[in-house]
């Protein structure tokens, strides 16, 4: 969802999410509003979850993505600027193609890296 959200030049992503404990108000009330995940644990604390966590690796992809935007602005050597348009332009779609590819992010995630280091120097 954050890849395409990028894509298409969007500032956010959101996801509704629904709970339903046959009948207890896991809702407290606070003020505010929106959607909570609530899931009740044997053992109350941080609870971890694989959507969490994908999550966080997308948040770390846009970051990754507007480093590469801003490291195209600069003047740099011309093997390193076509390195940075591929992977803002065919390896970003590239991505996109095969969503149940985890590999394609991966490999992008590690040469967007590279690049933004190599930019920086």
């Amino acid at each position: 969802l954050t890849w395409r959200a990028l894509r298409e030049g969007l500032i956010g992503i959101g996801y509704w999410v629904y709970c339903y404990d046959m009948g207890r108000d896991l809702w407290d009330g606070t003020p505010g509003g929106g959607a909570r995940l609530v899931s009740p644990a044997a053992n109350p604390g941080l609870l971890m979850s694989v959507r969490w966590e994908l999550v966080r690796t997308a948040l770390d992809d846009a970051k990754y993505y507007r480093l590469l935007e801003q490291a195209r602005q600069k003047k740099l050597p011309s093997e390193l600027a076509a390195k940075i348009e591929s992977l803002l332009h065919d390896r970003f779609n590239q991505v996109i193609a095969h969503p149940y590819d985890p590999a394609e992010a991966v490999r992008w995630r590690i040469d967007a890296g590279t690049a933004i280091e190599e930019a920086t120097k």
